[in-house]
């Protein structure tokens, strides 16, 4: 059977779904370990997803990014600069995304079960 774990937040008034996956969803490679949607689904929510109960943190920053500039540029269509977006408030923004998802992935109870026997097999070894 197979269970994914959703849990959404708010982010510059959307809504952002976060998912723990046993398989990538439709359109997204096999092997893929993670993945962001390019659109909101039909309820308005932007959806990013993970593969598996602990996903590595440079997997969960790579699709951070992806879901970051994705919601900018739903947002604003223009063209920016590198130097544009070199400004704190894109920083700061980046970060309060990047710690909404981690505190989100951190609660989910998949996450919790499989990071708690990962500390119970370090200990025994």
């Amino acid at each position: 059977m197979v269970q994914t774990e959703r849990k959404s937040f708010r982010f510059l008034g959307f809504t952002v779904l976060v998912e723990l996956r046993d398989n990538p969803p439709e359109g997204f490679l096999e092997k893929t370990a993670g993945g962001c949607f390019d659109d909101p689904d039909d309820k308005g929510r932007f959806r990013v997803w993970f593969l598996g109960d602990l996903p590595p943190l440079r997997v969960i920053s790579h699709e951070c990014w992806h879901l970051y500039m994705t919601i900018l540029g739903y947002m604003d269509t223009h063209e920016h600069t590198f130097e544009e977006l070199n400004n704190e408030i894109y920083a700061y923004n980046f970060n309060i995304l990047f710690e909404n998802v981690l505190t989100l992935l951190f609660s989910m109870k998949r996450y919790q079960k499989a990071a708690m026997e990962d500390e119970e097999k370090r200990e025994v070894d």
